[in-house]
């Protein structure tokens, strides 16, 4: 939810009375000091936990996300468009979404300056799919390449939380949103918040204020 006051309407069941629905009326605020707290702390959890002091994420935006070849010949370009919008909706992050001249890549080797996408196995191979970041010595994103399962490419999820990992959202969040490890079509407003302060206040390196 955004800053504010906001009515919203909630489906109860009764479970004592099988078929008997209805509809209770709650108010949420959203108070914006909290919610810069706890997106602080967001950023202090999932973006620079461990060895790192300073935040981490790309230098500048739009962020051009390629997608390989193989991909795109599958026809799923516009899963990635529509992941990639998603973050904009709810953050401002911009991106460019194009199709790859590669069709793969070894990431230690190429591929600086763009999240790229690619058929292959994530690691650990348990996963469907994983994403590996380089930084610079300035905490500044170089190179993020996201490996998928091949028959997940079109999942637009899936995509959107990978997207998320290589904007600097270093591990899954517990909270049953885009950035969980099963992951939904939702957003959390503290992880909106925080990819916010991050990529509109923050420069790579930057500590977290209040830190």
């Amino acid at each position: 939810l955004a800053i504010g006051t906001h009515t919203l309407k909630v489906q109860a069941t009764d479970t004592s009375t099988p078929g008997n629905i209805n509809f209770v009326t709650v108010t949420v605020r959203v108070d914006p000091v909290e919610l810069r707290k706890q997106a602080l702390q967001f950023l202090t959890t999932y973006n620079t936990f461990g060895y790192f002091s300073g935040v981490r994420r790309w230098a500048s935006f739009p962020i051009t996300i390629e997608v390989s070849n193989e991909i795109v010949q599958d026809g799923h370009l516009a899963f990635y468009q529509e992941a990639a919008n998603f973050w904009t909706k709810y953050t401002g992050i911009t991106f460019s979404v194009i199709p790859s001249v590669e069709s793969s890549v070894d990431p230690m080797t190429g591929k600086y300056g763009v999240v790229f996408f690619e058929y292959g196995t994530p690691f650990p191979a348990s996963n469907i799919a994983s994403t590996w970041t380089n930084v610079d010595s300035n905490f500044a994103h170089i190179a993020s390449i996201v490996t998928i399962t091949n028959g997940y490419g079109d999942n637009k999820t899936l995509i959107a939380h990978e997207i998320g990992h290589s904007l600097g959202i270093w591990a899954e969040v517990n909270d049953g949103t885009i950035t969980d490890h099963y992951a939904t079509w939702r957003m959390n407003s503290v992880t909106a918040e925080a990819m916010r302060i991050l990529y509109f206040e923050l420069s790579p390196g930057a500590p977290i204020p209040g830190s």
